[in-house]
């Protein structure tokens, strides 16, 4: 029998093929032939997290797919069945979602005034 391929298993709803084509949706929108080389580097080459292709991909799909503000009061299974992601994606959102929602309210370099 012949494996499905990832497009048709993502209009079925499948968590990772959904992520897969948002993740490789990144690469073609943001990196060029200069910026993608990163992802190629050699093993013992420091790649800055913000200059990793991959990372940028895996933030990119996550966000597109769960908002962090969005799921951050949601289960993880609730995350998984409405957003249509993995379980590890709904994780990492929900956490992530509680950080930024925080740093939003109250930022962290930002001076208290004194009351007199």
């Amino acid at each position: 029998m012949p494996r499905e391929s990832v497009y048709l298993k993502a209009c079925r709803h499948d968590g990772f093929c959904r992520q897969v084509l948002a993740h490789e949706l990144w690469h073609y929108i943001a990196h060029s032939d200069a910026t993608v080389s990163y992802a190629y580097a050699d093993e013992n080459t420091h790649i800055p997290i913000p200059m990793d292709p991959e990372k940028q991909a895996n933030t990119f799909a996550a966000e597109l797919l769960a908002p962090a503000l969005e799921v951050r009061h949601l289960s993880y299974a609730k995350i998984c069945k409405q957003y249509g992601v993995t379980r590890k994606t709904a994780y990492v959102q929900s956490r992530s979602g509680s950080v930024r929602f925080k740093q939003t309210r109250e930022h962290p370099h930002k001076k208290k005034k004194r009351s007199s």
